[in-house]
């Protein structure tokens, strides 16, 4: 079965073959839940660009609402695992874990990775960051977790910057939470 996507006429999109592929594992793993499907697992799949492709907005429309129904269905079965009560500690948990990496200090909310070459610049991160916590914890404009998703920070020397590993995991974990709070 083909997706409903449409072909980019002129330069370039997904490559059809790796997205065809994809979606097909996606569809099995859902109907039959013999394989494990995971909203890390679909939002950071990659597919490579080539000519006369899929439209990239379309099939990226498309996996973030593979994404989105993940989280429910993860939702669901952590309510019937234990109960809402329960569901809304695991989710103010995280919250408090990710509140805390957003009130420290300029330049300490993520430890450096000595060990690597490249880092994510200390005062873009820092600014990101601000943004989450006015969206997040004052409302100043809803946060959404496809906006966490497209984000990007220019990369610098490790010494000069947050560990790139370490930022991702807290905006998994941001993108995690927002999407079962959206669930």
């Amino acid at each position: 079965m083909e997706l409903p996507f449409a072909r980019v006429r002129f330069g370039v999109g997904y490559n059809i073959k790796q997205v065809d592929d994809f979606f097909a594992y996606s569809r099995t793993a859902w109907s039959n839940q013999t394989k494990a499907l995971t909203e890390r697992e679909v939002r950071y799949v990659q597919f490579d660009l080539v000519r006369k492709g899929y439209r990239i907005f379309e099939v990226d429309e498309a996996l973030g609402y593979i994404e989105r129904e993940l989280a429910k269905r993860t939702k669901q079965e952590i309510i019937e695992m234990v109960s809402d009560d329960n569901w809304a500690e695991l989710i103010t948990s995280n919250v408090k874990e990710f509140y805390m990496v957003l009130v420290a200090p300029k330049k300490k909310k993520f430890e450096v990775d000595k060990n690597s070459q490249m880092a994510y610049e200390y005062k873009s991160v820092d600014k990101y960051l601000k943004t989450i916590y006015k969206q997040f914890f004052e409302g100043k404009k809803k946060l959404t977790a496809n906006a966490v998703k497209k984000v990007v920070f220019p990369c610098v020397k490790a010494a000069n910057g947050y560990s790139t590993q370490k930022v991702d995991e807290f905006l998994d974990k941001v993108i995690e939470v927002l999407n079962a709070l959206e669930a």
